[in-house]
């Protein structure tokens, strides 16, 4: 804006003068030569009219010259600083017989005009070089040092322009073509109207608005303004003060950005592939507030991203990378189409059981457009397939790692804390320390996994990591480890109890589902593999253990379910489950049936065994004491009753021997 104002004033001081220089009936070439000489008197440059000159009188006094020719400032290169193909001048005829010269109205066609800024700050539309008419009272200060003649026009027009502004002082480079401008300016100190259009680097633009105080902003001061800016399809229209020396603002906005390729198009970039829901179009509306240091504000403001409604409060720091603080909040926010990644993502996500994680490559490079805190508290947000709500967290960005502090999250019916990151730093990674509470398992699995095969509610914990640019990569390079467990429920699609009663995988029961009062477990994972050896099984029909690995990255099973109390069965089978999480498959372990059943046999035939010994040994014994005289139910071992007999026949001996003949 700024630059094409310039322009307009470098056209207005040429105007001026060479009106000035035009006399009643001049012959041309003289008439060409005064307003060169009062052009170089005036500004110090020299202008070069190479065509002719000629007075109109009808409607208005005016004259019209061709190949117009304007010198750069000694340091700004040897190209002209403009040049014009034709330029045609009204003046009040009244004011000119009058001695005054009053412009009317200015048409300059396909001009070209350099502006341009040395690194040391020096302006070449700076013509305080020239004599004391650019610095005496009849002139202004402009924001950028330079001096500006005062004037006024009715009417000043530039058609098919072609503008180069370039500032080597700031690196800024413009380059626009098929610039239209119009300039309605009839108090110099008074309301100005501006209305411009063109192109650059291949990208429509118009510019149009109102400045209350023309002289004022011209010196940079804040000046109440209203401006609308239009590039492609996007508007964004201003109300308030303005200036731009420095630049400061002070406004109410209203912007509606549908095309945001259109807008870096125009400044020469690529626009960041933002997912959908995180603006791919864009409207904002509220207060604005921009201070020279760089610092933008937004209050009470309303910004709608793609489908997505927010309020919000901002403060937006424009530093080398720019910084964020955001106060967020929302009643639903839906960001089902940047998690599934269109149309075609959310067909392969709705059937991931059967054809596995989605493959398709995730960009997460917006993480690096800035840094910042932003606070969420949203009643409904959803995921794809996933509805979550109501949400309050602190999502701290920095060098492209997104660390969301989870106050509270709810997730069908249950609630999550906790902390979930996600780092773009060095590749894609992600990784958290959650718990969950009371979570419908049904509608998570079946929207996160494709998998509707069981019913209740969990709780537990999970500490995770994986990383990969897929969902895929990401799911098989997951590790971690936690504990669940789940309240009253089923497993849909098979009846363990009767497949252990009747020994049967192919068996159905009546309701073709398995119903239990709780299911628990600890577990780890490693490389996208959750293994686990401590699972309970608690259900009305049976209890049971189990351990095996699932699959999580590659969607399979490899468990083992031991019953260890069967109602109304005798035998104990375990329950391999294997394949898919599409296609499960179930089977007795008979292997591990006929590993029991032997090993129950064995330990029978040992105890049959043990006591025939038992009763030939008591035979045995029964008939030595029968040969000996002993008792056969006398206290004692047969050792024990022989050696009390001989006691007893060796006193009776000795009591013969010493008297009792």
């Amino acid at each position: 804006m700024r630059f094409l104002i310039r322009a307009l004033f470098v056209i207005m001081l040429a105007v001026v003068v060479f009106v000035v220089g035009v006399f009643f009936l001049v012959p041309s070439d003289r008439i060409a030569r005064v307003v060169e000489n009062q052009f170089q008197q005036a500004t110090g440059r020299s202008m070069h009219i190479g065509g002719k000159i000629s007075p109109t009188f009808f409607p208005s006094m005016g004259v019209n010259a061709t190949d117009i020719r304007i010198d750069n400032a000694d340091w700004a290169g040897t190209e002209p600083m403009v040049t014009a193909q034709n330029l045609a001048v009204n003046v009040s005829t009244l004011d000119f017989f009058r001695g005054k010269i009053t412009v009317q109205g200015i048409d300059l066609k396909s001009p070209i005009i350099r502006l341009q800024v040395a690194t040391d700050g020096r302006a070449n539309w700076d013509f305080s070089n020239g004599t004391e008419s650019s610095t005496n009272d009849n002139a202004v200060e402009t924001g950028g040092g330079a001096t500006v003649p005062k004037f006024t026009i009715d009417k000043g027009e530039i058609s098919n322009a072609h503008l180069i502004y370039d500032d080597a002082a700031g690196g800024q480079f413009y380059d626009i073509s098929s610039l239209n401008a119009l300039l309605q300016l009839p108090d110099f100190d008074g309301e100005a109207q501006i209305d411009v259009d063109g192109e650059m680097n291949d990208q429509s633009f118009a510019i149009k608005g109102t400045l209350a105080e023309f002289s004022t902003f011209l010196a940079g001061k804040l000046t109440p303004v209203s401006l609308n800016v239009g590039v492609g399809a996007n508007s964004v229209s201003v109300e308030g003060n303005l200036g731009h020396a420095p630049l400061a603002a002070d406004m109410k906005i209203d912007a509606d950005v549908p095309e945001l390729s259109a807008v870096f198009a125009l400044i020469n970039q690529v626009a960041p592939k933002l997912p959908l829901g995180f603006g791919q179009k864009i409207a904002v509306k509220g207060d604005l507030k921009y201070t020279p240091d760089g610092a933008v504000y937004l209050r009470e403001t309303e910004i709608i991203l793609d489908q997505n409604s927010l309020n919000a409060d901002v403060d937006l720091f424009l530093t080398d990378k720019p910084k964020l603080r955001a106060l967020v909040s929302a009643d639903t926010l839906d960001f089902s189409g940047a998690m599934a990644g269109g149309s075609e993502a959310s067909a392969e996500a709705e059937n991931a059981a059967d054809t596995g994680w989605s493959k398709a490559p995730m960009d997460f490079s917006f993480l690096s457009l800035f840094d910042g805190d932003i606070a969420l508290r949203v009643s409904t947000v959803n995921l794809g397939d996933v509805v979550i709500g109501p949400i309050d967290t602190l999502s701290k960005l920095s060098n492209s790692r997104l660390v969301n502090e989870i106050n509270k999250m709810g997730v069908y019916g249950g609630d999550v804390d906790g902390k979930f990151v996600v780092n773009n730093r060095n590749g894609l990674s992600v990784g958290g320390n959650l718990a969950v509470a009371d979570i419908a398992l049904n509608p998570l699995l079946k929207a996160m996994a494709g998998y509707e095969r069981v019913q209740g509610a969990a709780k537990g914990k999970i500490k995770f990591l994986a990383s990969g640019n897929s969902l895929n990569l990401i799911m098989n390079s997951l590790s971690g480890s936690g504990k669940f467990n789940i309240g009253k429920g089923e497993i849909i699609g098979f009846d363990l109890a009767g497949m252990l009663r009747n020994l049967d995988a192919s068996y159905q029961g009546s309701g073709n589902s398995t119903i239990f009062d709780g299911i628990s477990a600890s577990f780890d994972i490693e490389n996208g593999t959750l293994s686990n050896n401590d699972l309970l099984f608690d259900a009305p029909l049976l209890t049971a253990k189990g351990a095996g690995d699932v699959g999580i990255g590659k969607q399979t099973l490899n468990y083992r379910v031991t019953p260890t109390e069967v109602l109304g069965g005798n035998i104990k089978v375990p329950v391999l489950i294997s394949g898919t999480w599409a296609n499960p498959k179930f089977r007795p372990d008979l292997e591990n049936l006929f590993d029991a059943e032997l090993e129950e046999q064995k330990k029978k035939l040992e105890a049959q065994a043990q006591a025939a010994i038992d009763a030939e040994k008591k035979k045995l014994e029964d008939k030595v004491k029968d040969n000996l005289g002993l008792q056969p139910d006398g206290e004692g071992s047969v050792e024990d009753q022989l050696k009390e007999k001989l006691e007893d026949e060796l006193i009776k001996g000795l009591g013969n021997l010493f008297g009792n003949n």
